[in-house]
């Protein structure tokens, strides 16, 4: 229960974020051109970091080892 808590928090800060920068986008089109790079580089780290916290929730879901389920 607690990962499917987590990985809803993480994709909704995700995409809150994400649609963050789209707003800057239209409103702020100078600054972004400034700034490129800081947002595809912003929007890279957000989404390893999300693909990171989902894999480690898997593997605490799902355990290699031989008898875990019983």
């Amino acid at each position: 229960m607690i990962a499917v808590t987590a990985v809803t928090a993480a994709a909704r800060v995700t995409s809150v974020l994400w649609g963050s920068t789209v707003v800057v986008a239209h409103r702020r089109v100078v600054m972004l051109r400034c700034r490129h790079a800081a947002v595809i580089l912003m929007r890279s780290v957000f989404v390893v970091l999300v693909m990171l916290a989902h894999r480690k929730l898997l593997a605490r879901m799902h355990p290699d080892q031989p008898g875990a389920n019983g």
